[in-house]
């Protein structure tokens, strides 16, 4: 609970960070969803994680992040967000938003400028540890 209670102290969690990496670009209200958006949402039904997905959207048309709390706080949580929102982030520029390395390298350099200490290393390790996309290649 002691990493929990760091991050709530800074008003981390993870929608912010996502709106830290793409700015006016995303929305977490669905009615109020403009194009070229990034709509950022909790994950339902079959699938629980986090998820990025294009929505068959052109590069900077929009797109949508799955999270599996908006507003989680744990360095599990704000890891997650910056990875799903590098995903989005390339799309976003036209570069290959399926590029897990980059998608990694761009999330830890947030994460390296945005926490310390423990909570640093407890975002670190849930990316290069994942047995998701977050780890097979973090440590390329």
């Amino acid at each position: 609970m002691k990493l929990r209670h760091l991050l709530e102290e800074r008003n981390l969690n993870a929608l912010k960070v996502v709106q830290n990496i793409l700015g006016d670009k995303v929305t977490d209200n669905y009615d109020n969803l403009k194009q070229g958006q990034y709509l950022v949402c909790r994950t339902w039904g079959w699938h629980q994680g986090p998820i990025w997905s294009s929505m068959d959207c052109k590069p900077g048309e929009g797109g949508s992040i799955g999270l599996r709390d908006l507003y989680g706080t744990t360095p599990k949580d704000i890891a997650e967000a910056a990875h799903e929102a590098y995903h989005a982030y390339l799309h976003m520029i036209g570069e290959d938003d399926d590029d897990e390395k980059l998608v990694n390298q761009l999330a830890l350099k947030w994460l390296h400028q945005h926490l310390t200490g423990e909570d640093l290393q407890a975002a670190i390790e849930h990316i290069a540890s994942s047995n998701k996309s977050y780890g097979h290649h973090a440590q390329e």
